[in-house]
Parts: structure tokens; C-alpha cells; sequence
């Protein structure tokens, strides 16, 4: 029996020498692999290419542009009519002439020159000059609204970036888990297929059984089945990067390693302090409160009266080179609305509740923030914990399987105990893989939820 499994020992490890030949003649006539991408490639590709992101920068250029034109209320308006008429009513005919300054006693006399003066062309050019003095404070609310909306675009668009690494981060770690997992169900396979040759060699020479045989061909589909499994997860896994990252193909191959260690030990007090001082969702919601408060503002002013000072300076003609006239105006003028059938109040409450809303929101926000920190603080401990559970795990099977190969060379062990044995470290490597992939989505989970850094070690 020594004999027999020492040539098929011999005749598998020639078996394996031919297909790292072969695979090495291969490997010259194979395409060249893709780009290798690691995480910090991923996420900067997502910045140009994620939808949400590139909105939110779009929505932070509407922001901006809406402030300026809210601090153009500031200043003066300066306008320019240009205007033509052709008439023959004799009032507006009398009015023309004396803006072109060409009024003379013959327009008078006789009473038909008068009444029927004939058709008159008008030219004429007015500038206008207009400047607010006051507003009820509306201007001002105004441009604090504005400032508010650009420092809740800004907001935005921090929070659509910390979600980005957040999402894509999470991504890239399913696919190295995926990765790796598949790797770990490929070695099964390998050792399953030389069991099974081994066993078969066995068979032949009449020293197992059928059963044994039949046993080890199962034991084979199966963990050829795992493979298999493996391999849709990592092509789903791939899948999912590419959605994170906006773009329609993945051209570049996701390269890493799945983190063997926490990165920090920051106390749960350190980092609900950065929470609140950096999560952009917070500041969004901040941004939303003082724009409420401005519009509010905005809404009062209607009791107020505006006042406000216009200078125009026109010119009037007959035909572009003909005789002009020139008039100019200054002018001041003050508007009160007094009564608006309940308008005023009306809209003044509405913003009034706006107002509470907005802060309602913000207090919402703020418990949300600390929630999502001391879960995600939780989370990274427990997966702490359990990668430490699960590298002992693997180091037992390790010696596990090592004993019972020593036993099966010994002629103590049977071939189904050799499998078992490989079974459960697979699955012990299998739970460290997750492990520390729970360990690296916890971290990253965490640092979404403070706003950036974790904090130190």
C-alpha cells in the first residue's frame, strides 16, 4: 500500500511540474493584464466620474452664481430705451415736438395746424440710473441667503465626496475579499482533484473501495462548486465598483490587501468631537438654518417701507441727424405696502415656520451623527474582536490538518478525514478573509461617519 501511494505521490507531483510548464509557455502568448488600481486610484476616479458628485459640483456653481446676483441688489441699475414712433395724434404729435425741442407758434396757428398736424417721427434715448437706499432689510437677508446657500453647496458637495469614499471604499474591499476568497476555493480544488487521483490510483490497485472513491468525487464537485460560487461573487463584486465609480467598464484590475490590524484605537469621546466638528451633513444642515433665518428676515421686511433714488437723462429727435432735445430727472420715491389682505403675515409666518423646520432638521442631523459614530466605533470593535477569533481559527486548522496528514501517512487516517480537515480550514481561512474585510468596511464606516480622519492611534 506504501508502494502504491508513493507513486501516485510521484505521478501528481509530475502532473504538477507539466502544468507549470504549460502555464508558463501560455503566460508568453497571453494578453497583458490591465492597469493595476488601488483604493486611492479608485476614489479619484470616482470624484470625476460619480453622478452624485458631479451634481453636487454642479450644484455648488448654481450656488455661487445665485450669490451674486443676490449681492447685485447692492448696487446701482444702470438701463438704456432706445425707441421709434411714428404718429399723428395731435396731443402725443405736441408733446413729441416739445421733447425734440422743435415747438414753434406755427404748430398753434392756424387751429388746424393744431388739430391735424400731419405725421411725426420720434427718436429717442433714455438712460436710466437707479439705486436702493433701503429695503426693509431685504437686501441683506438676501445676500446672507446667498452666502448660506454657498456654504450649504459647499456642504454638499463634501458630504457627496465623503460618501463617495465611503461607497467606493466598500466596494474595492468586496472585491478583494472576493478575490482572495476565490483564491482560498481554488487551492480546495486543486487538493480536492489530487485526492481524488490519489484515491483513484487507490482504487485501481484495489486498496480503497468504491465508496471511497465515489465519496472523494463528491467531495471534489462540491468544493468545485464552491469555486465556482466564488467566481460570480467576484464578478459581482467588480460589478458594484464599477456602478460606485460612475463609469460603464472597469478597465483597470483592483489591486490591495485587506487590513490585518485596526488602524486606531480613538476613544469613543475623540471621535463624536470630530463628528460634530467635520461631518459636512451637519453643516449642510447648519447652512440650512442660518438660510431659513435669512429668508425669514426677507419675509418681515414686507412691513417695511423701501426708498429709493432714480436719475434719467433722454434725448429726443425727429431723424438720427436732426435737432434734439435733451431732458433729464432726479427723482425719490418711497413705497410702503401698508395693507395686503394678510399677505405680509401670512408669508412671514410661513417662513417663520421654515425657520423651526430647518433647526428641527439640524437637531435631527445631530443625533443622527452621534447614532451613526457609536455604531460604526461598535462595529470596528466587534470586527476587532472576531479577527482575532478567526486567526486562531485558521492557525488550529493549520495544525489540525497537519496532524492528520502525519496520521494518514501513518496509515491511521482515512481520506475523508484528510478532507474534512481541509474543509474546515478553508472555512476558517474563508472567516479570517471576512473578518478582516468586516474590520476594513467598519473603518471605513467609521471614518464616513466623523467626517475624515479616524484620529490617531
Amino acid at each position: 500500500m506504501d508502494g502504491v501511494r508513493t507513486r501516485a505521490t510521484m505521478r501528481l507531483s509530475l502532473a504538477v511540474v507539466c502544468l507549470s510548464l504549460v502555464g508558463m509557455a501560455l503566460a508568453g502568448f497571453a494578453p497583458q493584464r490591465v492597469q493595476a488600481m488601488g483604493l486611492d486610484e479608485a476614489i479619484s476616479m470616482a470624484q470625476s466620474h460619480r453622478p452624485a458628485l458631479v451634481q453636487a459640483q454642479a450644484g455648488q456653481a448654481v450656488a455661487e452664481a445665485q450669490l451674486k446676483a443676490r449681492q447685485a441688489a447692492r448696487l446701482p441699475r444702470l438701463g438704456l430705451a432706445l425707441g421709434w414712433v411714428r404718429l399723428d395724434d395731435p396731443a402725443q404729435s405736441l408733446f413729441a415736438k416739445l421733447s425734440q425741442s422743435t415747438i414753434a407758434a406755427a404748430n398753434f396757428t392756424p387751429p388746424e395746424a393744431l388739430n391735424d398736424p400731419g405725421p411725426l417721427t420720434d427718436l429717442s434715448a433714455t438712460l436710466t440710473l437707479q439705486q436702493a437706499v433701503y429695503a426693509g432689510g431685504r437686501i441683506q437677508a438676501g445676500v446672507q441667503a446667498g452666502e448660506a446657500g454657498r456654504g450649504q453647496a459647499t456642504a454638499m458637495l463634501a458630504a457627496a465626496q465623503n460618501e463617495a469614499r465611503k461607497v467606493v471604499s466598500v466596494a474595492f474591499y468586496r472585491v478583494l475579499l472576493a478575490r482572495d476568497a476565490l483564491q482560498v476555493a481554488q487551492r480546495s480544488e486543486q487538493i480536492a482533484s489530487n485526492h481524488l487521483g490519489l484515491v483513484n490510483d487507490q482504487f485501481q490497485a484495489g486498496t480503497v473501495t468504491k465508496a471511497a472513491l465515489r465519496a472523494a468525487e463528491a467531495h471534489l464537485a462540491h468544493v468545485r462548486g464552491q469555486r465556482i460560487e466564488r467566481e460570480r461573487d467576484l464578478a459581482l463584486a467588480r460589478v458594484a465598483l464599477t456602478t460606485e465609480l460612475g463609469v460603464e467598464n472597469l478597465s483597470s484590475e483592483p489591486v490591495g490587501e485587506l487590513p490585518l490590524k485596526a488602524s486606531t484605537t480613538a476613544d469613543i469621546d475623540t471621535l463624536l468631537t470630530r463628528a460634530l466638528n467635520h461631518r459636512p451633513v451637519l453643516a449642510s444642515a447648519s447652512s440650512g438654518v442660518q438660510m431659513a433665518d435669512a429668508r425669514h428676515r426677507i419675509a418681515r421686511g414686507a412691513y417695511l417701507p423701501e426708498v429709493g433714488l432714480q436719475a434719467a437723462a433722454s434725448d429726443h429727435r425727429e431723424s438720427p441727424l436732426g435737432d434734439a432735445g435733451q431732458q433729464w430727472q432726479l427723482a425719490a420715491q418711497l413705497k410702503w405696502n401698508l395693507f395686503a389682505g394678510g399677505g405680509n403675515r401670512a408669508g412671514a409666518a410661513a417662513a417663520g415656520g421654515e425657520l423651526a423646520r430647518a433647526k428641527a432638521a439640524r437637531d435631527g442631523v445631530r443625533l443622527m451623527v452621534r447614532s451613526q459614530v457609536t455604531q460604526a466605533d461598535l462595529s470596528r470593535r466587534a470586527a476587532i474582536a472576531r479577527m482575532q477569533v478567526a486567526a486562531a481559527e485558521v492557525v488550529a486548522a493549520e495544525e489540525g490538518i497537519k496532524l492528520v496528514q502525519d496520521r494518514f501517512d501513518a496509515g491511521a487516517a482515512l481520506q475523508t478525514d484528510l478532507e474534512d480537515a481541509d474543509e474546515r480550514l478553508s472555512q476558517a481561512q474563508l472567516g479570517l478573509l471576512k473578518a478582516r474585510h468586516d474590520l476594513a468596511v467598519a473603518e471605513v464606516t467609521l471614518r464616513w461617519a466623523v467626517g475624515g480622519q479616524i484620529g490617531g492611534s
